[in-house]
């Protein structure tokens, strides 16, 4: 995912006490990285708990909802164990990049369509406007030395 940044300057000065230390705090990113792995993570539990967003996941088949219902296990789509939802972590790494992700091997399966087996796509690594718009105001702020507002 790529954040753009747009800003506007009004005046000389204030563009000159923006910049300054503008290039140490672009080389550590750690900061805003951290709170965007917060959001970011936060959003991905706000997935599994109302079944996708913004787009709904599809619904479970009569059979699997049968079958689960039969052993006690949560209705809702993509959580059976829990293992997956509770699998997803975030890591910075470099200073300045983030990673999202599980290392659960079936995570694939859900997150993209699997034809073969013939489960739908329910995509959970899903990230609102909202989120984006916290982590670039985040971003921008530890750019600018909390200067500017996004």
């Amino acid at each position: 995912m790529t954040v753009y940044i747009n800003t506007t300057v009004i005046g000389d000065q204030q563009v000159f006490l923006s910049i300054k230390g503008f290039e140490n705090r672009a080389n550590d990113l750690t900061v805003p990285l951290k709170e965007a792995r917060l959001t970011m993570l936060r959003s991905v539990k706000q997935n599994f708990e109302q079944s996708g967003r913004p787009i709904p996941w599809l619904s479970l088949a009569y059979s699997t909802l049968k079958q689960k219902l039969r052993l006690g296990r949560s209705p809702l789509p993509l959580i059976r164990t829990g293992d997956l939802k509770r699998s997803i972590t975030g890591a910075i790494a470099n200073q300045n990049r983030l990673i999202i992700g599980t290392a659960i091997k079936y995570a694939r399966i859900h997150q993209r369509r699997n034809f073969s087996a013939k489960i739908p796509a329910r995509p959970y690594l899903v990230f609102q406007d909202r989120d984006l718009v916290h982590i670039r105001k985040s971003l921008v702020n530890h750019l600018f030395g909390g200067k500017f507002r996004a």
